[in-house]
């Protein structure tokens, strides 16, 4: 029954009907190409770690709420912003046929993956305790969380801005979810050739998963396009501070239950995006289960990172 409702290629995949030679040529070809991938980066990790990570001694954890808001900042940049645009750049340059592209792309992104590496001290501390076994008490887990998240937001509320400025709120929804859509292509990009899918296949994924992400990003939770429109649809010079004040006025009295209100939907949009991910994944992988065990810490996450947008 099987075979006439499931296409070919999953029936290979799952071992219902065993793959003719053209199959098994093309699967050469994918571990070929995965292989290419990681002696890439394994090359480049040869080069650049010539002897294992170490905290410096003069380094100290920062303790409390600020310390651990900067540093999740600095760990969230190289990670989010700068990691995201190297493989979103090397996925988009194989698809465009830009070798260049594509090379600049990898070595961002594998050189922001190195850096967090050579980096150990920018970690999360060791006793840090995920949300519901006791972090939601513990000051340090929200700035780490709300740190990592900002410099992602921020990438994307700034393009969202440009765009409303040029587009009125048209461009502020282009500007957001171009931004966002990029970021969120370029980690699952990531993620997938990590899992061992070959890079031509991890573009297609990538894409599905970037354009969904993206629409949930500017759908649910903390918004960049309204953001964005919120800031500059006046279109005077003092538009920024103006827009600015002008939210504050009508948003300060409603913090109490608005607050909590986006908060939420920005939980909510964390574990939307990890099950889109794994619907992808699971695609090439069967085993990849669609509800992982994160999905819980995600949504806290999630949680904490809108927060800092109604402050």
């Amino acid at each position: 029954m099987a075979r006439f409702i499931l296409p070919r290629n999953l029936e290979v995949q799952w071992g219902i009907t065993e793959p003719n030679e053209w199959e098994l040529t093309m699967q050469r070809e994918d571990d070929r190409l995965s292989y290419l991938r990681e002696k890439k980066f394994t090359d480049l990790y040869k080069e650049e770690v010539t002897e294992n990570p170490k905290i410096p001694e003069d380094y100290k954890e920062p303790e409390g709420y600020i310390g651990q808001l900067l540093e999740g900042i600095n760990s969230g940049w190289i990670s989010s912003v700068k990691g995201g645009f190297g493989y979103f750049a090397e996925s988009m340059g194989r698809q465009i046929g830009s070798p260049e592209r594509l090379q600049w792309g990898a070595e961002l992104g594998d050189r922001s993956t190195l850096e967090l590496i050579k980096r150990p001290e920018l970690l999360e501390p060791e006793d840090l305790k995920p949300f519901f076994e006791g972090g939601w008490i513990d000051p340090r887990w929200w700035g780490r969380r709300m740190g990592q998240t900002l410099p992602f937001m921020g990438t994307t509320i700034g393009l969202s801005t440009f765009g409303a400025l040029v587009g009125g709120p048209p461009g502020a929804l282009a500007g957001g979810f171009t931004a966002a859509a990029a970021l969120e292509k370029g980690h699952s990009y990531k993620r997938y050739i990590d899992a061992g899918v070959p890079p031509d296949k991890a573009d297609t994924y990538s894409n599905v998963y970037g354009v969904i992400a993206g629409a949930i990003e500017n759908a649910f939770g903390v918004s960049p396009a309204k953001i964005g429109t919120q800031i500059a649809t006046k279109g005077a010079q003092r538009v920024v501070y103006n827009s600015y004040k002008s939210y504050l006025l009508k948003e300060i009295p409603k913090l109490g239950t608005q607050t909590l209100k986006m908060a939420l939907g920005e939980g909510g949009e964390e574990v939307a995006q990890g099950v889109t991910e794994n619907l992808v994944l699971k695609f090439y992988n069967t085993e990849t289960p669609v509800l992982s065990k994160d999905l819980a810490e995600e949504f806290a996450s999630g949680f904490a990172a809108a927060i800092p947008h109604f402050i």
